[in-house]
C-alpha cells in the first residue's frame, strides 16, 4: 500500500494490482481510473521517484510535455531534466532531503525537452510512504510554467522599457532647457563684462528675454500636461461649433505647412456638428495631431481633415503623406515619454508629450482616439471620435445661460418633455419649472415609465435623472437609442444629475445623452438647454 504524507493522491491503492485475473477488484478499477486520469492530463505530470530521486512511473503526460519516452526516462534520475549547470541541479539532493524532512518542497526550474529546447517549469516533490510511516519515494508534480514566466518577463521588459522611455524624456527636457539657459547665461556675462556695443547690448536684452520666455513656456508646458494626465484639468464646458475649432487650428498651423510645401484640406460633406467641450482645448487636440502631421510629411505632400457623423458621434480623421509608422511602435503612439521619426529612430523634437495629452482631453471630452498606419512609407491617420451635442447644425450656437424668459416661452411653449427621476420632489419641482415655460410635461418614476412614454408620448426632449433603483438612466437611455427612429431612438436627452466629476460627464456623454447639467440648476438654465436642444435638432430628429 502507498499513500502520500497529504494523500495527495486520493488514498490508499495497490499498485502491485494482478494484472493476470479477468475480474477486476475494487482497488483495480481505481487503479485504472486513476491511470487513465493522469494519462490525459496535459499541461503539466505526475511522476513517481525513488528514494534516490530515480524515475518509476513515467505517464505519457511526462512524454507530451518533455519528448523522452518511458524507455529513455524510467530508471533515470529526475535531474537529467534539469538545465545543465543550473542552480537545481546542484540542488537535487538537497531538495529530496527537504521533501523527507517537511513532507514536499517546491522548485521553479528551468528544464530542457529531447531536442534541447528550455522551458519554465514548477516542480513539486512530496514524500510517500508505505502503511508502516517507512519513506519508499516521492511523487513529483512537473507543471509548465511558459506562460506564467512569459508574462512575468514581459512585465519586466515592460518596467525596464518604462524605466528608459523616462531616462530618455529627462534628457530631453535637459536639452530643451539647457538650450535657452545656455544664451540667457552667456549674453549675460558679456553684458556684466561691459564690452558690448550699443547694438550688441540691445541684441543682448532681446536674446535673454527671448530665450527665458522659451524655459517659461517649457515650463508651463511640462505642468499644463501634468494637470491633463492627472485628469486634474478643468475644462470650461459649452456647445462649440467643430468646424470653427478645426477652421482655427488649420489657420495656426497653416505656417509651418506653407514653409515645407505642403498641402493643408478640410474634406467635409455639409457637417457642421456641435460638441460639449471646451474651445481652446479642442484647439489644442487639433493642432497637436496636425503638427505632427506636417512635421512628419514631406515637402509637396498633404494633410488631410475629414469630419463624418456616426450616430450620434463626430468622427475628425487626419491623414498625411508622410514617412508612416514603425508597426512596433504605432500601439505606444500615444504613450507618454514616447517620440520616433516613423522610421523606428528616436528624435530629439518637442518632449514626447502631445499625444499623451491628446489622448487625455479627448478622453476628458467623453471621446476616444486612435491611429492607423499601413508602415513605414505608407499614410497615417489618427481618428477622434466625439460624441454630438446635436445631430445637425448650420447655426451659431447660443450660451446655454444667457436667453432671456420671453425668449425662452416662444421657444418652449408647447413643447412635449419626458422627465423621469425616482425622487418625487424632484420630479414635481422639474415639472413645474417647465410648466412656467408652457411645456407639456410626461413624468416617470422609473426607467421603466420613461420607456413607454418616449414612445407614446413622443417627446421632442428626454430628461432623466441618472442614479435610480433597479434600472439607471444609462440602462434607460440605452434602451432608447435601441428603439427605432419613428418610436423615439433619436430623441435628444438631457441627464439632470448631482454627480458632477469629470469622469461621469463623460460616461454620461459617450452613454448617449447629449447635454449633462448637474444639480442643483437654475430654471433658466434648465430650460435654456432644452430649449438649445431642441432648436439645434430640429432637422436631425422627426417627431410625430
Amino acid at each position: 500500500m502507498v499513500t502520500t504524507c497529504e494523500d495527495r493522491l486520493g488514498g490508499t491503492m495497490d499498485l502491485s494490482s494482478n494484472q493476470g485475473s479477468s475480474i477486476m477488484q475494487p482497488e483495480t478499477r481505481s487503479e485504472s481510473s486513476y491511470r487513465q486520469l493522469v494519462e490525459g492530463i496535459r499541461g503539466y505530470a505526475i511522476l513517481l521517484l525513488d528514494l534516490k530521486g530515480c524515475i518509476e512511473i513515467w505517464p505519457s503526460a511526462a512524454t507530451r510535455l518533455t519528448g523522452y519516452s518511458p524507455d529513455e526516462m524510467l530508471g533515470q534520475p529526475i535531474s537529467m531534466l534539469y538545465e545543465p549547470g543550473s542552480q537545481v541541479e546542484s540542488q537535487h539532493a538537497t531538495a529530496l532531503e527537504a521533501a523527507a524532512k517537511r513532507g514536499k518542497c517546491d522548485l521553479d526550474i528551468t528544464c530542457t525537452k529531447k531536442g534541447g529546447e528550455v522551458f519554465w517549469a514548477d516542480l513539486e516533490i512530496a514524500s510517500l510512504y508505505n502503511e508502516h510511516g517507512v519513506l519508499t519515494g516521492f511523487s513529483a508534480v512537473m507543471r509548465d510554467i511558459n506562460e506564467r514566466e512569459y508574462a512575468h518577463q514581459q512585465r519586466a521588459r515592460e518596467l525596464a522599457e518604462s524605466d528608459r522611455t523616462k531616462g530618455e524624456f529627462l534628457g530631453t527636457i535637459a536639452h530643451e532647457l539647457r538650450t535657452p539657459l545656455n544664451s540667457i547665461l552667456g549674453w549675460a556675462q558679456l553684458l556684466r563684462r561691459g564690452k558690448l556695443d550699443e547694438a550688441s547690448w540691445t541684441r543682448a536684452t532681446e536674446i535673454i528675454e527671448a530665450s527665458a520666455k522659451a524655459q517659461a513656456r517649457l515650463i508651463e508646458a511640462l505642468l499644463d500636461t501634468s494637470r491633463i494626465i492627472a485628469g486634474k484639468t478643468q475644462l470650461e464646458l459649452r456647445p462649440i461649433r467643430l468646424l470653427d475649432v478645426i477652421n482655427a487650428a488649420l489657420e495656426t498651423i497653416r505656417p509651418a505647412a506653407d514653409e515645407k510645401s505642403v498641402n493643408l484640406e478640410l474634406l467635409n460633406d455639409a457637417v457642421d456638428p456641435t460638441v460639449s467641450g471646451d474651445s481652446s482645448r479642442l484647439q489644442q487636440v487639433i493642432w497637436s495631431i496636425l503638427s505632427n502631421a506636417v512635421k512628419f510629411t514631406p515637402a509637396g505632400g498633404s494633410v488631410k481633415v475629414r469630419l463624418e457623423s456616426r450616430n450620434f458621434q463626430i468622427e475628425i480623421a487626419i491623414q498625411d503623406s508622410g514617412c508612416g509608422i514603425n508597426a512596433e511602435f504605432l500601439p505606444h503612439i500615444f504613450d507618454a515619454f514616447r517620440q520616433t521619426d516613423g522610421n523606428g529612430a528616436k528624435i530629439r523634437q518637442g518632449l514626447g508629450l502631445g499625444l499623451a495629452t491628446v489622448r487625455r482631453l479627448v478622453e476628458l471630452h467623453g471621446g476616444t482616439v486612435r491611429a492607423e498606419s499601413g508602415g513605414l512609407g505608407a499614410v497615417t491617420t489618427v481618428f477622434v471620435m466625439l460624441p454630438v451635442l446635436t445631430q445637425a447644425g448650420g447655426e451659431a450656437c447660443r450660451e446655454l445661460t444667457t436667453v432671456p424668459s420671453s425668449v425662452l416661452f416662444k421657444s418652449l411653449k408647447d413643447l412635449r418633455v419626458v422627465v423621469v427621476d425616482d425622487d418625487r420632489s424632484a420630479r414635481e419641482l422639474t415639472s413645474t419649472i417647465l410648466a412656467r415655460y408652457g411645456v407639456q410635461v410626461s413624468i416617470a418614476s422609473s426607467a421603466r415609465e420613461a420607456l413607454l412614454a418616449v414612445q407614446q408620448f413622443r417627446p421632442h426632449v428626454l430628461l432623466s435623472d441618472i442614479e435610480m433603483p433597479e434600472e439607471d438612466g444609462y440602462t434607460l437611455i440605452s434602451q432608447v437609442r435601441a428603439l427605432t427612429p419613428d418610436l423615439g431612438g433619436n430623441t435628444p436627452a438631457v441627464a439632470l444629475t448631482a454627480h458632477s466629476r469629470p469622469e461621469e460627464r463623460r460616461r454620461t456623454l459617450r452613454a448617449g445623452f447629449q447635454i449633462h447639467l448637474t444639480k442643483p440648476i437654475e430654471s433658466d438654465e434648465l430650460a435654456s438647454a432644452i430649449a438649445h436642444l431642441v432648436d439645434q435638432s430640429e432637422t436631425g430628429y422627426n417627431h410625430v
